[in-house]
């Protein structure tokens, strides 16, 4: 399927590889907000009240291709659509420095190398990185997708495009209103529910905004905003900070895949601690995301 209508190039890093988000993208198969086909990214967003669909391919070296569907291409509405590219895939961090410190790296060196020109994938959208997070808790990663899409499909929105249903994220204002008893269908624990509501209250009241967390002189200040909010802890909060919010100094050492991760690196008997995985990171200093993005990266083929 070719998209027709308004379109926009996006210049993009020497260092960035579009197929290597293509193909970091395909790891998550049961993700229902994007399609992924010979070489192409399709993906539903909003777009000043409307929803338009993307079509993003990179057919010329240094370009992002962006054709879209179901809006009428004002200057306003490209202008969002170039914004949320750019967040989406990072195109506006210069990676060079990370590359020279990881290159150097006994443990970042093998994994720069196989995965170059990767950029972290983010999550533009603070309720959507919230929500993903809060689902994610204390589960694998498998179910945690299965609940995501029951969750976009009995509360999001979708559009019909040629035959195809593309989903967008639940919007805040849907969930707020929502009940606990509202979930209990789909699997979710009442925890895990009151939880996404209480974050779609703190959003919907303009309590918790992304504009106001970044304006936090501190990665520190932003991390204690997000997890004065019930249900967001140290490592939903450095989650946000690393997909939504782009700190580079974010780094959520208890995640058990970046420890996993490392552990394999290391070929250690046992994952690595907190602290160790502190002291490890020192020379990480600065790109810390980075580092945690290339090191999820490596524990899948």
């Amino acid at each position: 399927m070719k998209l027709s209508g308004q379109h926009i190039e996006i210049d993009t890093p020497a260092e960035f590889c579009f197929d290597k988000q293509v193909d970091f993208l395909r790891l998550s198969p049961l993700d229902c907000l994007y399609i992924v086909e010979a070489g192409t990214i399709y993906k539903a967003i909003r777009v000043n009240g409307c929803h338009v669909i993307l079509e993003i391919t990179a057919p010329k070296a240094n370009k992002l291709l962006v054709k879209f569907s179901g809006y009428d291409g004002n200057s306003t509405s490209q202008a969002v659509v170039r914004q949320y590219v750019v967040e989406w895939f990072n195109l506006d961090t210069d990676i060079r420095p990370f590359y020279e410190m990881a290159r150097a790296d006994a443990v970042l060196a093998p994994v720069v190398h196989n995965y170059q020109g990767l950029y972290i994938v983010g999550i533009p959208n603070l309720f959507e990185a919230l929500a993903w997070a809060i689902i994610g808790q204390q589960i694998n990663l498998t179910f945690a997708y299965n609940l995501k899409r029951r969750f976009v499909q009995a509360f999001g929105e979708h559009t019909d495009y040629e035959g195809r249903r593309y989903w967008l994220f639940p919007l805040p204002e849907k969930v707020a209103h929502l009940t606990v008893d509202d979930f209990v269908s789909m699997q979710f624990s009442k925890q895990k529910a009151a939880y996404l509501i209480g974050a779609a209250q703190a959003i919907m009241d303009s309590q918790l905004t992304k504009e106001s967390l970044l304006r936090e002189p501190t990665l520190a200040d932003m991390k204690k905003r997000l997890v004065s909010l019930k249900g967001v802890g140290e490592w939903t909060a450095d989650y946000v900070l690393l997909k939504c919010l782009r700190q580079l100094t974010a780094f959520p050492v208890g995640d058990v895949g970046l420890q996993n991760a490392v552990k394999v690196r290391l070929a250690a008997s046992k994952k690595p601690t907190p602290d160790y995985l502190k002291r490890l990171a020192l020379p990480w200093q600065g790109w810390e995301a980075y580092a945690t993005f290339y090191l999820w990266r490596s524990l899948f083929k």
